[in-house]
């Protein structure tokens, strides 16, 4: 089905896509030839995009293109120097065996000028172009002082591009299917029609344009691709059907084999229609339905919202399905959402994950991916949503900075982030699918959250969108507010910590000293995952906190923190030993919730943030990556 789908894609934007068998590459050099094929001057001349000052890409041109292996295999009327000019590379003049290696390119790509010369005897492109490779005068050609032997050279014939010849868009992929095919017609799988079949892929994807499995594309480390990978590939007895290599078992047809290649690469090459996700690359698209009128555009849909969160749309997504309203995307709801996240390894594309669902579903799964981690600002009163990017920052190590109430999460790519690879690629499929985040999420973000002593509104986000998503069909909503009625244990306790913690501020600020030290900084992580060992002592050593309230005659603050610890102790029987890793994350959202609550509270009553809790932040950087 995802052969398939690219298939549709290639077809509905044909206009789009380069001709059958031609890519998009950077010519260096050029050939200029009068209309009888001899040379309109000795020079090689270069070829220099506008673009690009040190002129090391030379310019962009579709030209014809095929995959190449060990064998010999000419291009047709643009190629690289070793086979249009017979040159090898500069450095190794006087080795024979390159020398004889260029020889035989050479020979190869004026065979193929030949044939085409014959066969298409009214292209006087064609016919000069074969004039002038018959004539011996290439050897006139004068050599740049720098070249190299891949560099890519075209041939012009009285001010037109060879390669551009309107024959050559029927001729090429001609002889790729000779080439290619075996010579045999069958039924492809892919188009599900009549045609010739392949024996192998025409041609490999772009090399870098999706990460290899393993690797962390923000990485400086990161090893780049030499040759790209295959989209389908059965070179090894091992890998296919009945121990057959090619693709004898997997028919597929010279026009769909092309034009799923071409149709991925155009997708992996629009940034509005792919991202990079850790060690994979996520591309979408919507698949009209059939009989509907193509679109000039594909619309990103709700999938721009997971990687730059609009909080009006989604509030207007989360709350289309109580008012009973529909999310206008412009596109038919009959459509489907097409996504596909890949990853290469050893030379071929690994599909990851695949989604061919109505447009609707998908609409609804990044809705319910919003409503499950929304978080109420307790500065602002208002809901907070995150981006992707964003939450994969609040899974890194959090760098305390050198002033008070400063720091920043661990760069993307930072080899001391800690951040898993494949916590990336997770998050994104939840979002796509609807489906729950691993334990493995859950345990990394909270063995994060213990080491740094760190969690803030993201962080507090994925604890919500964990504990959610846990339960069967996301039975158990949680709360985006303090719930004062729900009695779980390790909800409780975490309520109970942020209260204490509240207190011993309180009574410190009311003394006129500052705090070097908090409960939290001591006891925050062992609270989390054995609240007894903490909650206890606590207790007792608040009745002094509590003194010290009534001494400064603050007794309405030392009334309201006793009447909230005892109605916490009463809900609170026996004090849990020892917490799972699910209630662990309760015991955080009823810390945050807790926290948050008193935070607006004293917000509501105008006091400033030096007045409230320790380590309490004014802003979140929520900053966004494209």
């Amino acid at each position: 089905m995802f052969l398939t789908r690219l298939a549709e894609y290639a077809a509905e934007h044909a206009d789009r896509l380069p001709p059958a068998f031609h890519l998009e590459s950077g010519v260096l050099w050029m050939v200029d030839l009068d209309a009888e094929g001899r040379l309109a001057t000795t020079d090689l001349q270069p070829i220099r995009d506008p673009a690009d000052p040190a002129g090391r890409r030379g310019l962009p041109t579709v030209v014809p293109s095929v995959g190449r292996t060990s064998a010999v295999v000419p291009l047709l009327a643009c190629d690289k120097i070793e086979y249009a000019l017979g040159w090898t590379d500069p450095k190794k003049t006087d080795d024979a065996k390159a020398q004889a290696r260029a020889v035989g390119y050479h020979q190869a790509f004026c065979d193929l000028a030949a044939r085409w010369a014959t066969d298409c005897p009214d292209d006087q492109i064609a016919q000069a172009l074969h004039a002038f490779l018959a004539s011996g005068d290439i050897a006139r050609v004068t050599q740049p002082p720098k070249y190299a032997p891949t560099d890519l050279v075209a041939f012009r014939v009285e001010g037109q591009m060879a390669h551009t010849s309107p024959t050559v868009r029927t001729y090429w992929p001609s002889i790729v299917q000779s080439r290619k095919s075996y010579g045999l017609h069958g039924h492809c799988l892919v188009g599900d029609h009549d045609g010739p079949l392949l024996k192998r892929m025409p041609r490999p994807l772009r090399p870098n344009l999706i990460p290899t499995v393993g690797y962390d594309p923000d990485s400086k480390s990161e090893r780049k691709q030499t040759q790209g990978p295959a989209l389908v590939s059965v070179n090894q007895t091992a890998h296919a059907f009945n121990l057959q290599t090619e693709l004898a078992h997997i028919p597929i047809c010279e026009d769909c084999a092309e034009s799923t290649t071409a149709a991925l690469e155009h997708l992996l090459k629009n940034r509005g229609q792919r991202r990079t996700i850790g060690d994979a690359a996520l591309v979408w698209w919507i698949a009209p339905t059939p009989g509907t009128a193509s679109r000039a555009e594909q619309p990103q849909g709700p999938v721009r919202l997971l990687f730059k969160p609009d909080p009006a749309k989604i509030a207007a997504m989360i709350d289309a399905p109580r008012k009973g309203t529909a999310i206008v995307t412009g596109t038919a709801r009959t459509d489907m959402f097409c996504a596909a996240t890949m990853s290469t390894n050893a030379g071929r594309v690994v599909v990851r994950d695949w989604i061919d669902i109505p447009l609707p579903e998908a609409e609804a799964h990044i809705a319910n991916w919003f409503a499950h981690m929304q978080v109420i600002d307790p500065w602002t009163g208002q809901r907070r949503f995150f981006s992707i990017y964003r939450l994969l920052l609040a899974l890194g190590r959090w760098q305390s900075g050198r002033k008070a109430h400063s720091g920043s999460y661990a760069p993307m790519g930072s080899s001391s982030a800690r951040r898993p690879v494949w916590a990336q690629r997770e998050l994104l499929q939840a979002a796509l699918k609807g489906t729950p985040l691993s334990s493995s999420t859950l345990a990394h973000l909270l063995l994060r959250i213990r080491t740094d002593g760190r969690f803030d509104l993201p962080r507090q986000a994925l604890i919500r969108l964990c504990l959610t998503r846990s339960h069967p069909n996301h039975a158990q909503e949680l709360s985006m507010a303090l719930d004062p009625e729900d009695p779980t244990p390790a909800y409780v306790a975490g309520r109970m910590f942020a209260v204490l913690e509240a207190l011993q501020f309180a009574a410190t600020r009311a003394g006129g000293s500052t705090l070097n030290t908090t409960i939290t900084d001591r006891y925050f992580s062992r609270a989390v995952t054995s609240p007894a060992t903490v909650l206890v002592p606590a207790l007792r050593n608040s009745k002094a906190h509590l003194k010290k309230l009534r001494t400064h005659n603050r007794e309405k603050s030392a009334v309201f923190f006793a009447r909230s610890l005892d109605e916490l102790t009463g809900r609170l029987r026996p004090f849990p030993t020892h917490l799972a890793l699910h209630d662990q994350g309760l015991w955080l959202n009823g810390y945050a919730d807790q926290r948050n609550h008193d935070i607006a509270r004293a917000r509501e009553r105008g006091l400033p943030a030096k007045e409230l809790l320790p380590d309490t932040e004014t802003t979140d950087d929520t900053t966004t990556k494209e």
